[in-house]
């Protein structure tokens, strides 16, 4: 359709047909529904136990026989990623005065 300028006028989005009434998903996650190559779980749990006799990294690869990203990525995922994690924090120690000077 001509318009008197001579440009063609249409419509951004077509108001009648099948185009019209699809949906457009506002928000998707973009996290994948599976993930098949996951670490298993006995590797994980065996990570997290040679972890808690305060193993470093390294040593937890060439024990389970895994890359050491891979150790990163389960410590990480099991909140050991550092060693002042396996011992909770120390009580705040505060000396209080009966009556101040």
């Amino acid at each position: 359709m001509l318009g008197r300028d001579g440009v063609v006028r249409r419509p951004v989005r077509p108001s009648r047909g099948p185009l019209a009434r699809r949906t457009y998903p506002t928000d998707r996650s973009s996290r994948p529904k599976t993930s098949p190559r996951r670490t298993k779980a006995a590797v994980a749990d065996t990570i997290a136990a040679l972890r808690r006799q305060r193993l470093t990294g390294k040593h937890i690869a060439k024990a389970t026989g895994v890359s050491e990203a891979t150790v990163s990525r389960v410590l990480a995922r099991a909140g050991l990623s550092r060693l002042k994690d396996l011992e909770p924090a120390e009580p705040v120690r505060r000396y209080e005065r009966e009556h101040p000077r």
